[in-house]
């Protein structure tokens, strides 16, 4: 009998533990950041996605975790996380049609 209350317990409350998660995963600890692209590419097709990578490392010193171009508001952007020296995820956007 003292079963079925502690079953009922915890069938409330692990869900509500499995869906909350370790916060280092959460996308709020990221930092967004727009870079203007101030170094111009001699491609006609804008800046390419490894000289992006490269301003970004040469930027912040960090480790590229990975590298994407995404359409964002019709516009090509290279989507860079980043792990700085100072163990922060950052998430650079550098517009990739310049």
């Amino acid at each position: 009998m003292k079963l079925v209350p502690l079953l009922l317990l915890l069938s409330i409350l692990l869900p509500g533990v499995a869906e909350a998660g370790p916060g280092w995963k959460e996308p709020s600890s990221y930092r967004h950041v727009e870079y203007k692209n101030d170094r111009q590419s001699s491609n006609k097709k804008g800046t390419s996605l490894n000289a992006a990578v490269d301003q970004v490392k040469r930027d912040t010193g960090g480790r590229i975790l990975s590298a994407q171009t995404i359409n964002k508001g019709g516009k090509r952007v290279h989507r860079i996380k980043v792990l700085t020296p100072d163990n922060r995820v950052r998430i650079v956007n550098i517009n990739a049609d310049r």
